[in-house]
C-alpha cells in the first residue's frame, strides 16, 4: 500500500511505504500553492504542487494542512504551523467534538478546519482529508484546550494574539502525555439527514448520555453582561438550577438571511424590524431538572439532568412559563384551553419569545449565519456531529450576548403563528393572528447544519411532540 505525491517543478515522486498495519494515518502540513497568503511566489516558477493519493480507501487517511490553492501558513501570533498544532491539540482532546473521549480522523479535521477559519483573517486554509472511514478513531485525548479563538480576538481586528498566550498553550500540547493506548471505534448514524417530523414515540429505552458541563463556561468574556437569575421572584428555582438570564436591550437589525446564504430557503426574506422593548432570555434551553422541579414529571426520550427538556408541544411548554410565573408569584402571560393558548402581553410572567426577539437575541449584536459564529461546529450540536443525541446544555461557544445553543441541540418553540412572509418593516412584531402551526427556530441535534443557522425558520403543528424540540423561556422587562 503506498502513498504517492507528484511535484510539478521537480518532477520526481515520493513514496512512502504505509506498511503492513490495518490503518494508515498519513498527515501533510505543507503548501501546496507555492504561494504565500499574498499571493506571491514563494520561489519564483514554482508550480503547484499535485497531490496524488493511492492509499486503498479501506486502510488509508490523508489529513492536509489545506487546499491545493491555499497556503499553509503559521498560527497567528506565534510562528507554530498552524495545521500541525491544531491536530497535535486536536489529538489531545481539543477536537473531541462530541465530549465521548474519543477523537476521530473527522473531528480533527473539523476542529482544525473550524478554529482556522475563526482565527485566520488575512487568508484562507481549509484543511482537507481523503479516505473513506471518517470514524476511525485518532486517540483516547481528553485534554481539555485553551479558547484559541478568544485569545486571538482579544490581540485586534487582524487576528494578532499575544505570543505568550500561545507559548503557554504550546507548552501544554509539548509536555503533556498521551492517553492513547487504546483505540475505540464507534458506529455512525446512519447517512442522510433525519428532518422528517418525529411523532411521539416509545420511550421506554430512553438514551442516556454522559457528558460533563461546565455551567459557568458561558459567562467567560461576558462579565459585563447584566445576568438575572431572578431568585425574588421565582423562589429561588432558576437560581438553584443554574438557570441565568440575560438582559437584551432594545434595538432595530435585519432579520432574514441574505440570499447567497447556503441553504437559504424562499420564507427568509431580509426585512428590518425594531424592538421596542427590553426583555430577559434564558442563557440556554430550559433544563430536564428544571422542568420536572416545575411540572412534576419530565417527558423527555433522552434522559440527563443537564439536556435540554424536550417532547413538549407548544401548550407544554406554555403551561412550564405559567406554572413557573405562579411559583414567583407573577401574572400568567397565557391563558390555555386544552390546546388553545392566548397571551395576556400586559402579564409580567414568564413566556416564550417572539420570533423577532429570538433571532434578535441569537444574533448576539452581529451577523454570523450561526448564533456567535459562521462554523457551525463552535456552536451547534447538529446531525453531523452529535451522536445522534442531545448533550448537556451550554457545552458549546456563546454568542456576543452570551447565549448558548440558540443554534442546534434541540429546535425552541416561539410564540409567533407562522407565515411565510414576513411582516415589513415591523415594529414589535408578534407574528399572525392566528394559523394552522407555530414556528420553532435553532435546528436540532438530528438535522443537518443548515437548519441551525440563524434565520432558519420551521412550521409545526402546535400539537406535535418530538425528541427534537424543547424551548427556553423569556420574560418582559417592566
Amino acid at each position: 500500500r503506498i502513498v504517492r505525491f507528484w511535484e510539478r517543478s521537480l518532477r520526481e515522486s515520493v513514496r512512502t511505504d504505509t506498511g503492513s498495519q490495518g490503518q494508515t494515518v498519513v498527515v501533510l502540513d505543507t503548501c501546496f500553492s507555492g504561494r504565500e497568503g499574498t499571493g506571491s511566489a514563494l520561489v519564483p516558477g514554482l508550480q503547484p504542487l499535485v497531490p496524488q493519493y493511492s492509499i486503498p480507501v479501506s486502510t488509508g487517511i490523508v489529513l492536509s494542512a489545506g487546499r491545493g490553492d491555499e497556503f499553509a501558513g503559521p498560527l497567528p501570533g506565534t510562528s507554530r504551523p498552524a495545521f500541525s498544532y491544531l491536530l497535535l491539540g486536536a489529538l489531545r482532546g481539543w477536537g473531541d467534538l462530541d465530549s465521548d473521549g474519543a477523537v476521530t480522523a473527522e473531528e480533527a479535521l473539523l476542529y482544525t478546519r473550524g478554529v482556522l477559519v475563526e482565527l485566520v483573517r488575512t487568508r484562507r486554509q481549509t484543511p482537507q482529508m481523503t479516505g473513506s472511514d471518517p470514524s476511525f478513531v485518532l486517540s483516547m485525548g481528553r485534554e481539555r484546550g485553551p479558547d484559541l479563538v478568544a485569545m486571538v480576538l482579544a490581540g485586534g481586528d487582524q487576528g494578532s494574539a499575544g505570543v505568550g498566550d500561545y507559548e503557554t498553550a504550546e507548552h501544554v500540547v509539548e509536555t503533556t502525555q498521551h492517553e492513547s493506548d487504546e483505540v475505540v471505534a464507534e458506529a455512525q448514524p446512519e447517512e442522510g439527514y433525519r428532518v422528517e417530523e418525529q411523532e411521539d414515540g416509545d420511550a421506554s429505552t430512553p438514551a442516556k448520555p454522559e457528558q460533563a458541563l461546565d455551567s459557568q463556561r458561558w459567562l467567560e468574556g461576558h462579565a459585563g453582561d447584566e445576568i438575572s437569575p431572578n431568585a425574588d421572584l421565582d423562589g429561588g428555582v432558576l437560581e438553584r438550577f443554574g438557570y441565568a438570564m440575560v438582559r437584551i436591550e432594545p434595538g432595530d437589525f435585519t432579520m432574514g438571511s441574505p440570499r447567497d446564504e447556503d441553504g437559504r430557503d424562499d420564507d427568509e426574506a431580509q426585512h428590518r424590524v425594531q424592538l421596542t422593548q427590553p426583555f430577559l432570555i434564558g442563557v440556554t434551553e430550559v433544563t430536564q431538572d428544571l422542568y420536572a422541579e416545575v411540572m412534576g414529571a419530565n417527558p423527555s426520550y433522552h434522559e440527563g439532568p443537564r439536556l435540554p427538556v424536550e417532547r413538549v408541544n407548544f401548550a407544554d411548554a406554555a403551561g412550564f412559563c405559567n406554572a413557573l410565573s405562579e411559583m414567583g408569584g407573577l401574572t400568567p402571560a397565557y391563558q390555555i384551553e386544552d390546546d388553545s393558548v392566548t397571551w395576556d402581553r400586559s402579564a409580567d410572567g414568564y413566556r416564550l419569545p417572539t420570533e423577532a426577539e429570538w433571532e434578535y437575541a441569537s444574533r448576539g449584536g452581529g451577523e454570523h449565519v450561526y448564533s456567535g459564529s459562521d462554523f457551525h461546529h463552535a456552536v451547534a450540536w447538529t446531525y453531523e456531529n452529535s451522536r445522534d443525541r442531545t448533550h448537556d446544555v451550554g457545552g458549546k461557544k456563546a454568542n456576543g450576548y452570551g447565549l448558548q445553543d440558540m443554534s442546534g441541540n434541540v429546535w425552541e418553540w416561539v410564540w409567533d403563528w407562522y407565515r411565510v412572509t414576513p411582516e415589513q418593516g415591523s415594529v414589535d412584531p408578534a407574528g399572525a393572528r392566528g394559523g394552522f402551526d407555530r414556528t420553532c427556530k435553532g435546528g436540532a441535534y438530528d438535522y443537518a447544519h443548515s437548519f441551525s443557522r440563524v434565520a432558519k425558520r420551521m412550521n409545526v403543528e402546535p400539537h406535535k411532540r418530538s425528541t427534537s424540540r424543547g424551548f427556553r423561556c423569556v420574560r418582559s422587562v417592566p
